[in-house]
């Protein structure tokens, strides 16, 4: 499909769900909702301070998954996780699913920043390349949210980027147009101005009042909330209000031949889009599909859920978007809520789909 006229369906439909080759993509919503557990490894990745990633599924996989989540998120924060835990390691080849817990995790966040994360993720790829007993152990990164600007971040300044197999970046949303849509503009723009005072004098790293808006009352220093709340900061990656120029300069290295290949999901009812950015989604995904397209990709692959001229996963970038779901993928958006059925729980409906794209994407 070529890349602008095929958005135009985009944020309201999604590639068609249909049987695949692996019996992983068989889930059922029983084991969705099923209690969040998973056997595997505790691994010890840093000392001092000790940090840790937790790796399930079998050794003889063909590579790894490193997931990393959004604000708050820690391994197993997300109820899809068990789900995708499962698909990977019964598809054909098998993976294993590595959660770190990076500084970042949990309520980590606010006195951490993404060159930071980036540091860890290096030393969790090193932990897991030299614990592989086949030199062409495969990596693929997935990021949820806050966790797809460290993804981005790690595919331009990473030490092993060059191993990465693929990339994955679920709902990969505008924080600052997040926390401006809950609190309002002018709220934040207060807080933002009071992190700016701070930073100017000299104390980035001093604390907000624990009642700055935005960030669910985390402890975070006033170089994090200005990263978070301002334009064009470290942070500022997924904004709707960013010119082409200001995109490219984010996300255009993602168009280098060593950058892997980016699978793009939307969530169609994502509660943390604000509903005049949704309108014009279309418009600014093109922008996003032109300055991460690499030079010889030809058309890259957009996929409204008709299943027609579909472009093969060898292009640069693949964007889809997952109706009526929110952003975590446990449920119904907020415009959704009043039109599907009531009662209707489809958050293994949603983990289902978002395994099966996971896996064809990396198993290509």
């Amino acid at each position: 499909l070529g890349a602008v006229p095929s958005l135009q369906k985009l944020p309201q439909r999604h590639r068609s769900f249909c049987g695949h080759k692996s019996n992983a993509h068989s889930l059922s919503t029983r084991a969705m909702a099923s209690s969040a557990s998973l056997r595997g490894t505790l691994t010890v990745y840093k000392q001092d301070p000790s940090l840790v990633m937790f790796t399930s599924g079998p050794f003889e996989a063909c590579g790894t998954v490193v997931f990393v989540g959004g604000l708050t998120d820690g391994p197993l924060g997300l109820r899809y996780i068990p789900a995708l835990a499962h698909a990977l390691a019964t598809a054909n080849p098998p993976w294993r699913l590595c959660q770190p817990t990076l500084s970042s995790s949990y309520l980590g966040f606010g006195v951490s920043d993404l060159a930071k994360d980036v540091q860890e993720l290096d030393e969790v790829l090193e932990k897991i390349l030299a614990d592989a007993t086949d030199e062409r152990h495969a990596v693929c990164l997935l990021g949820h949210s806050t966790g797809c600007q460290d993804i981005v971040a790690y595919l331009k300044t990473g030490k092993h980027v060059t191993r990465i197999k693929r990339a994955v970046l679920q709902a990969p949303v505008s924080d600052r147009e997040a926390m401006s849509a809950e609190h309002g503009d002018e709220v934040i723009a207060g807080a933002r101005a009071m992190a700016d005072g701070m930073c100017a004098a000299g104390a980035r790293d001093a604390l907000m009042p624990r009642t700055t808006p935005g960030v669910f009352g985390t402890p975070i220093t006033a170089h994090r909330y200005a990263s978070l709340a301002g334009f064009g900061t470290a942070d500022d990656m997924f904004s709707s209000d960013l010119t082409h120029l200001e995109l490219e300069e984010k996300l255009g290295h993602l168009k280098h031949k060593s950058s892997p290949p980016v699978l793009w999901v939307f969530s169609a009812d994502d509660e943390y889009v604000p509903d005049d950015v949704k309108e014009k989604y279309e418009e600014f995904v093109s922008w996003i599909v032109d300055v991460t397209r690499g030079d010889g990709d030809g058309d890259v692959e957009v996929t409204d859920g008709t299943g027609d001229a579909k472009q093969p996963y060898g292009c640069r970038s693949t964007f889809i978007s997952i109706a009526f779901a929110n952003h975590a993928l446990d449920g119904y958006g907020p415009l959704a809520k009043t039109t599907q059925p009531e009662g209707a729980d489809p958050g293994g409906k949603f983990a289902e789909q978002f395994a099966s794209e996971v896996i064809d994407f990396i198993n290509t």
